[in-house]
């Protein structure tokens, strides 16, 4: 989960934190997909901004 995660000044990632907290463990999973697809897609989006700038 690289490019969402947001570290606090004492070292805290909060949607780690988040993630963790939750108690069901299909839930968590099922998020860490979603945060998977959004980086992906994030990732796709800034390839091709900088493919389109070359």
């Amino acid at each position: 989960m690289g490019a969402l995660r947001d570290q606090a000044e004492d070292g805290r990632v909060s949607l780690t934190d988040w993630l963790y907290s939750l108690r069901d463990k299909r839930v968590q999973a099922k998020m860490r997909v979603r945060i998977r697809r959004l980086e992906s897609g994030m990732r796709l989006s800034v390839e091709s901004e900088e493919h389109a700038l070359t």
